[in-house]
């Protein structure tokens, strides 16, 4: 159809495998998987992603996240986030400002990482994952394996920040796929 976005969508076992890329061994590691955590986990975009700041995650949530056309909207954490979330802050000793954070050269944490480098970081873990991936379609995904998982249709769009609930519709393109796995689904 001329016009429509098809865009990709990775199944729960491949979100599962990617999510256990990272070395949680190095601070990398535990920003990446944080990082993954919060695309595949909560439906955010990649400029959402390098805005986020500690101010924003307020009890097992993230709240008054500006989004696109500027609308704001508080976002639950699922559990498995938030670990990645928790121990990425404390390794790297964050107490305010940005939540994801770019590295200098010697590996010392640097400012804010940007939409760029998102890209950058997926890609690689992508490519080790044998595919091709895009920071939009973590939400893409996201959309679908919640709702698969249970999630309802307002649901989801709320997370994800839609005023039209077609838009929701045209992401999640839903195959009711056996293997959605609970671990995304919305409460």
């Amino acid at each position: 159809v001329i016009g429509t976005r098809t865009g990709k969508w990775l199944t729960a076992a491949q979100v599962t495998a990617m999510l256990r890329l990272p070395d949680r061994t190095t601070m990398s590691g535990k920003r990446d998987a944080c990082l993954l955590a919060l695309l595949f986990g909560c439906g955010l975009r990649r400029a959402e992603v390098c805005v986020l700041t500690i101010e924003h995650l307020i009890t097992g949530t993230i709240a008054n996240l500006k989004g696109k056309g500027e609308r704001l909207r508080t976002i639950t954490i699922p559990s498995w986030v938030s670990v990645g979330v928790t121990a990425w802050i404390m390794s790297a000793k964050i107490a305010t400002g940005p939540l994801m954070r770019s590295f200098h050269p010697d590996g010392t944490i640097n400012g804010s990482l940007t939409p760029s480098g998102v890209y950058k970081i997926l890609e690689g873990y992508a490519q080790r994952l044998g595919v091709s991936l895009a920071p939009h379609d973590c939400r893409r995904t996201f959309a679908r394996l919640s709702r698969d998982g249970g999630a309802s249709l307002e649901c989801v769009q709320k997370t994800l920040g839609h005023s039209n609930q077609a838009t929701t519709e045209r992401y999640i393109q839903s195959t009711e796929a056996a293997d959605a796995g609970e671990y995304i689904k919305l409460g």
